[in-house]
């Protein structure tokens, strides 16, 4: 699954730290554990006993999945209540590069 933030912050010099900060804070406070190596890099469990959900941030995409469709529905409802985003199913590229 691919994330875009619809509302952006082109433009501004610290846009690009301001939203990593908020994604960073929305993700936390639903209990996604940050990587030591990859500060990008983000897992989460949001069900007892679920698979959990892994998530790349990348200025304004995230790239996530789970080997439970279901917990990737409920990422979606729970992170697109807190920020207005679409998203797409099929990933053909990201960061350039096929997939």
């Amino acid at each position: 699954m691919l994330l875009a933030v619809t509302k952006n912050f082109y433009g501004l010099k610290r846009s690009p730290r301001h939203w990593y900060d908020t994604a960073t804070s929305i993700l936390k406070e639903m209990g996604f554990t940050q990587s030591p190596h990859s500060p990008c890099i983000f897992v989460g469990t949001l069900a007892k006993h679920q698979p959990p959900v892994y998530l790349d941030l990348y200025v304004d995409d995230f790239l996530f999945f789970s080997q439970s469709r279901q917990m990737e529905k409920k990422f979606m409802e729970i992170f697109g209540a807190k920020v207005k985003c679409t998203y797409s199913n099929e990933l053909d590229y990201f960061l350039g590069k096929m997939t």
